[in-house]
């Protein structure tokens, strides 16, 4: 018969006593739940248990609002950028540290394509320093469309009145409409 999800959970996690213990010092890995065996773990079952891991976390080259999922567009370019930190030696250093906010595909004349890549304004001196290189890397990956780097500023609000917080005048409604 096959072993149901309990006898998984149970092998995993074995259930102890509720008497109070006297405590002792932990001796080394004790807090580590024993492994299960194979042979418990039955095809139909294995990818259940396996869900139930926390997924390792991949490093995320874009960063949007929480209630906003990226696009698969803006995926691309964010995979596209993990790549060239993974296998481009010259850019990886610089690159390891930035990610976009989003990414948008527009027709420019003569029937071609550009892709217009949002960054946050305050990543803008990172990214200028490695601009030639990164644009021409990317826009091998993109073959045959030209891209551009937009930094991106938020304007805030006035501050409220007897607040000692000043705003920068770059982030001011006028400011960023202008540039």
């Amino acid at each position: 018969s096959e072993p149901t999800k309990d006898d998984i959970i149970s092998a995993v996690h074995p259930i102890q006593d509720q008497s109070p213990q006297p405590l002792k010092t932990p001796t080394p890995r004790s807090h580590i739940p024993p492994r299960v065996p194979a042979a418990l773990i039955s095809p139909s079952l294995s990818s259940n248990f396996l869900r139930l891991k926390s997924p390792q976390p991949q490093p995320l080259k874009i960063q949007k609002a929480e209630d906003v999922d990226p696009s698969e567009f803006e995926e691309t370019v964010a995979q596209a950028m993990f790549d060239l930190e993974n296998t481009n030696d010259e850019l990886k250093s610089d690159v390891k540290d930035l990610f976009i906010n989003s990414a948008t595909q527009i027709d420019i004349s003569g029937g071609r394509k550009a892709v217009v890549i949002h960054v946050p304004y305050r990543l803008r001196k990172a990214y200028r320093k490695i601009h030639v290189r990164l644009v021409r890397e990317l826009e091998k990956k993109f073959s045959g469309k030209d891209v551009i780097l937009i930094a991106t500023r938020k304007i805030l609000r006035p501050p409220k009145k007897g607040s000692a917080a000043k705003r920068p005048r770059s982030r001011t409604l006028t400011s960023v409409h202008e540039n």
